[in-house]
């Protein structure tokens, strides 16, 4: 996959926007991921919607949330003093990345490290009320910015450009943000946390986060979401964490070209980081599996709809029954286009987790998504269609073929065999993860704190 497009399009935030950078520094390090999404390559237009708007802003102001970051900041002067050791917080989605935990608790334990996860349940209010695990992200944006960051949802080109050019109102946020860099510095170092492990830095509570730790001698490593598709590395690049580490040592490879050498430095392959091995669900019958992107504009035209369509007509003759996997942007809502699609082919819309469908699929066919990546990593065969590939950015992992096609390839595909890059491997997922996070501590840093040595 070639990533050469992303020069012209941080060129073109360049020419767009470099004073604003220049003048509010700060504000523009939170509002970056939105920047990005307005940059249309050939258009001056703006291209925020509001799916853009919520990926890249955490702007929850509800009682809970203000509650619990008093809790956060009130409790937080009472925890260093119980925290002498190498602290980790870990805060990676367990459905997501299965096997990750496992992997870095494994080398906390190794190591005398403590670990502090991330609870997403209320079930667990001791452990919240301990601490033992926390939602450090809820705290990073004050209440302040959040309201002055909410005047930017679902707005028009016209309210946008009006808005930057609002000095008062930009010095405010500019000003605001700053704050908020200032005080979450400042409760790093109360809670005692050396390095988070997320994934990904484009958010705006991560980008105020990374700047807090600069000043707080903290790290941050972040795993990609997925297997890198936006030929602009929208939301990629310029990366902000410490370290970002990919899918594949090709996609290492193929942004480095792309990037400063600075920057280039900060990319990292560790193995792959999910293990769907242990996964054994099994469907009545046979069934094959659709993992497909977004599918509601591509369904609009003639050409795409029709070879979706021979591909499910195939699989139809071939198994028992088909499921398709939405994307994510897709799965929650109701599309009558594809609704429409799902009733006419007779379809099984699956909404269970990811391993299980993999592994409860006899065939697995797609375009589109990095999903085809993991699939493959459990060594099943996996079929991308050609020609629903968006502007050709093909997968690893996958075999592809032409949709006419595919029915003779699936006759072809007997018993998978040879060796599969993409398995997990968590000998030496432990080893680099943990190499990774030591040189993250040199000789030069006055202030180190060794995680390799234990307490």
């Amino acid at each position: 996959m070639s990533f050469a497009k992303s020069l012209e399009f941080r060129k073109e935030i360049s020419k767009r926007y470099s004073p604003f950078y220049r003048s509010y520094p700060r504000a523009f390090m939170v509002l970056d991921y939105m920047v990005q999404t307005t940059v249309v390559i050939g258009s001056p237009g703006s291209g925020i919607k509001e799916r853009d708007f919520e990926m890249g802003l955490d702007l929850s102001t509800d009682l809970l949330t203000r509650l619990y970051c008093n809790y956060l900041h009130f409790t937080s002067f009472f925890v260093k003093k119980y925290r002498n050791k190498f602290t980790v917080h870990l805060c990676v989605d367990q459905e997501k990345f299965p096997g990750l935990d496992k992997v870095i608790e494994k080398i906390s334990a190794d190591h005398g490290w403590v670990v502090v996860g991330q609870s997403r349940s209320w079930k667990e209010l001791l452990s919240w009320v301990t601490l033992k695990v926390i939602s450090p992200y809820r705290y990073f944006l004050s209440n302040k910015t959040k309201k002055l960051m909410s005047r930017f949802k679902c707005i028009d080109d016209e309210t946008w450009w009006s808005l930057l050019a609002d000095v008062e109102f930009m010095k405010k946020l500019d000003f605001s943000v700053q704050q908020d860099v200032i005080k979450t510095s400042a409760f790093l170092e109360r809670i005692g946390v050396n390095l988070f492990i997320n994934t990904g830095d484009s958010s705006s509570s991560a980008r105020v986060l990374i700047e807090a730790s600069k000043l707080a001698n903290v790290r941050c490593i972040s795993f990609a979401h997925g297997l890198i598709a936006s030929e602009y590395l929208q939301g990629i690049a310029p990366i902000h964490s410490d370290r970002l580490i990919v899918w594949t040592e090709r996609q290492v490879a193929e942004i480095s070209r792309v990037l400063d050498p600075g920057q280039a430095e900060k990319l990292a392959y560790v193995g792959f980081p999910k293990n769907y091995s242990n996964n054994t669900t099994q469907h009545t019958g046979s069934s094959a599996l659709l993992l497909l992107g977004p599918i509601e504009d591509l369904i609009k035209d003639d050409y795409f709809r029709g070879k979706l369509e021979v591909v499910i007509e195939t699989l139809k003759k071939v198994v028992e029954s088909v499921r398709i996997r939405l994307h994510p942007h897709e799965r929650y809502r109701s599309i009558p286009s594809i609704e429409a699609l799902i009733r006419c082919w007779d379809l099984e819309n699956s909404d269970i987790v990811l391993g299980d469908d993999i592994s409860a699929a006899q065939i697995i066919v797609g375009a589109g998504t990095s999903t085809l990546l993991e699939a493959a990593s459990t060594g099943k065969i996996v079929y991308e269609i050609r020609e629903l590939v968006p502007l050709g950015l093909f997968f690893e992992g996958g075999i592809s073929v032409t949709a006419e096609d595919l029915k003779s390839k699936l006759d072809e595909a007997a018993i998978h065999s040879g060796p599969n890059p993409f398995s997990f491997d968590e000998g030496k997922l432990s080893k680099k993860i943990f190499s990774l996070i030591d040189e993250l501590w040199n000789e030069n840093d006055l202030n180190k704190v060794s995680p390799g040595s234990r307490s």
